[in-house]
């Protein structure tokens, strides 16, 4: 199995921004997507591929088989400049809120629990317009934790 790194919207945006567009046409879909060239130096042997979900996320996939672990990050375009004035602190709060649990797997120390015991790391982050949550794991339990990780996304 390849191993998948998940870059978030912010990576890409940031990459775009450097970035030749070029159009390409997705499969059946009816309209022209962009394609994001990656730049990335020549003495990269990583393979990248970009992509939009169909809930819009982009994505970025980095496969690197010579990793022993896997990671996936995932920016919320909300930030500490969103906070309404009368709540400050708002997005950092929320932040935290996301770990306290989910209709899956509604214990909030399983999913730190589940990531200390395959040699992982987790954390997250608020900045001035995104909130950023990463997550790097032994390969063995990528699938298992991104499925973990994804459900603190979802309503």
């Amino acid at each position: 199995m390849k191993k998948l790194f998940i870059v978030s919207a912010v990576a890409l945006a940031v990459i775009t921004g450097c970035a030749q567009q070029q159009p390409v046409s997705q499969g059946t879909a009816v309209e022209q997507q962009q394609a994001t060239a990656i730049l990335v130096s020549p003495n990269d042997q990583r393979q990248y591929k970009t992509l939009t979900l169909p809930n819009k996320i982009e994505v970025i996939l980095v496969s690197d088989p010579t990793t022993e672990n896997s990671a996936v990050s995932l920016s919320v375009g909300a930030g500490m400049l969103q906070d309404p004035m009368t709540q400050q602190g708002l997005a950092h709060y929320l932040e935290h809120m996301l770990f306290m649990g989910t209709e899956r797997y509604p214990d909030p120390a399983e999913y730190s629990n589940f990531v200390s015991q395959h040699n992982g790391a987790a954390n997250a982050y608020t900045w001035l317009d995104i909130t950023n949550y990463m997550l790097q794991i032994n390969n063995q339990a990528f699938d298992e934790a991104l499925d973990r990780f994804s459900d603190f996304f979802k309503s």
